[in-house]
C-alpha cells in the first residue's frame, strides 16, 4: 500500500498515517447518501437500514436487498460510484499539511515504479502490495 511504501521511505510517520487514513474514512460517501441523491431510496428507506444495521451484522447494502429497497445491481452501481468519488490518500496527506503535492507526485511515481519492478520479477514489492 502507498501509505506503508511512504514510511518505509521516511516520509511520514506510523502515527500520520493512521491520521490520514482516518481522514480518509470519514471523508468517503456513505452508500445511503449515494442511494438518495441517486434517487434509488428515500430517506425512511435509509433510515429503516440503518436501524437494522445495529440488530445484524450485514453491510448496508446487503440489508437495502434484504428489504427490498435496492437491487444487487443498484448496490454494485452505488458501490462503483462510491470508489469514483472517494479521496486519495495523496490527496488527504496534502490537505492535512504532511506532505507537499510535490513530494506525492515523485512518491507516486517510485512507488509504482516498485509495484512494476516486481511484477516483472514476479514477487509482491516490499511495500505489501497495493
Amino acid at each position: 500500500m502507498f501509505g506503508d511504501f511512504l514510511v518505509q521511505q521516511g516520509l511520514l510517520s506510523h502515527a500520520d498515517l493512521e491520521a490520514a487514513l482516518e481522514a480518509q474514512r470519514d471523508a468517503k460517501v456513505t452508500l445511503g447518501r449515494l442511494g438518495y441523491q441517486e434517487g434509488m431510496m428515500s430517506l425512511d428507506e435509509i433510515f429503516a437500514v440503518l436501524e437494522r444495521q445495529h440488530d445484524v451484522k450485514k453491510r448496508f447494502g446487503e440489508i437495502a436487498v434484504d428489504c427490498g429497497y435496492l437491487t444487487e445491481e443498484q448496490v454494485d452501481a452505488l458501490l462503483e460510484l462510491q470508489q469514483k468519488t472517494s479521496v486519495r490518500l495523496g490527496e488527504v496527506l496534502v490537505e492535512l499539511g504532511l506532505l507537499g503535492p510535490e513530494i506525492v507526485a515523485e512518491s507516486l511515481e517510485a512507488y509504482h515504479a516498485e509495484l512494476e519492478a516486481a511484477r516483472e520479477r514476479g514477487k509482491p514489492p516490499e511495500s505489501g502490495g497495493a
